[in-house]
Formats: structure tokens, C-alpha cells, sequence
């Protein structure tokens, strides 16, 4: 037997498991990328839901804050306005997933979430004048600067999905679809 190649576990040893492994029987070779109408159904959904909670719910809080004796620096329009961008560019990034664009779409949308905290940071007083020249200012502007590194890992994640998508296209697909 000298020179003879004996595959693993031949003569009863155990051969250690093989991880990531391209024919593991937990990850399927192709992958199940739902069809266009289907993602796009789910993208509008998406949107709905994302509409409601980041741009609507924060628009009607600040809007029934007017008349009272509470001021902020950001009017409810502008909170709405940006809601609503922010609400488009998560529904896009959800129907780029299975093409190469996902990694650049993700990209903007982090981009986009971090540059949004910071100009609220920016603006973040609130100011109580209930009357008489007496009055309580609060600066919670840090919060939402700290609040910024989860999109900061979004975005650092978003640029190693694009890395990833152009050195080995179509890979990402059976992970994030499994047939």
C-alpha cells in the first residue's frame, strides 16, 4: 500500500466536517430569487410601513407640539419631507437586493440615515417656555450622534457586499435566498 492514496475516513477515522463547503447540504448551489412583481409588492409594502413610523407618527408628534409651550428646532414638514425620502431609499435598496446595485443602494441609504442624524443632532433642542421668562432648554443632540454608528455598520457592511458583489457575482444570491 505504500505510494496508494487512501481518501479520509477509508480505514475508520473520522474526517473533521469541511465548513462553507460549496456542496453543503445546507446551502443549495442555486438560489430562489423571487420574481420582480413580487418584490416590488413587498417594496411598496415596505415603503407603507416605513412611511408610517419615520415620517408620518414623528410629523403628527411635532405638528401637535406647535400650539403648545414646547419648541423644537425642526418643524414638522421637514421631518416628513426626510421621513419620506428615507421611507423610498429603504423600499429601493429591498428591490435592488438580488442585483449587483444592492451593495451601491445600501450604501446611499446608510449614507443617507447617517447624514440625517447628524442634521438632527445639529438642531436637536428642546426648549420649554411655560411663561413668566422662565423657561428649560434640552440638548439631546450626543444621543443622536451615537445613535449614527448603526448606520455606520450598515454602510461599512454595505461596501464589503459591493466588493463582494463585483469579485464574485451572484454569490451572495444562495445566501440570501436558499433554495
Amino acid at each position: 500500500m505504500s505510494g496508494e492514496v487512501v481518501p479520509a475516513g477509508a480505514r475508520g477515522e473520522i474526517a473533521p466536517p469541511t465548513l462553507f463547503a460549496p456542496d453543503s447540504p445546507t446551502l443549495s448551489p442555486v438560489a430562489r430569487v423571487p420574481g420582480l412583481a413580487h418584490r416590488f409588492a413587498v417594496s411598496v409594502a415596505l415603503f407603507v410601513v416605513a412611511l408610517v413610523v419615520i415620517a408620518y407618527l414623528p410629523y403628527e408628534l411635532l405638528r401637535r407640539l406647535e400650539g403648545t409651550a414646547v419648541s423644537i428646532a425642526v418643524t414638522p414638514f421637514e421631518v416628513l419631507a426626510v421621513g419620506a425620502a428615507m421611507s423610498l431609499l429603504l423600499a429601493l435598496r429591498y428591490l435592488a437586493k438580488p442585483t449587483v446595485a444592492y451593495g451601491p443602494m445600501a450604501m446611499l441609504t446608510a449614507a443617507a440615515g447617517i447624514a440625517y442624524l447628524f442634521w438632527l443632532a445639529a438642531r436637536a433642542t428642546v426648549a420649554v417656555v411655560p411663561g413668566h421668562g422662565v423657561g428649560i432648554t434640552v440638548t439631546y443632540g450626543t444621543v443622536l450622534e451615537l445613535l449614527a454608528v448603526a448606520p455606520l455598520l450598515s454602510l461599512l457592511a454595505a461596501v464589503v457586499t459591493t466588493i463582494e458583489d463585483l469579485r464574485h457575482p451572484g454569490e451572495r444570491l444562495r445566501f440570501d435566498y436558499p433554495a
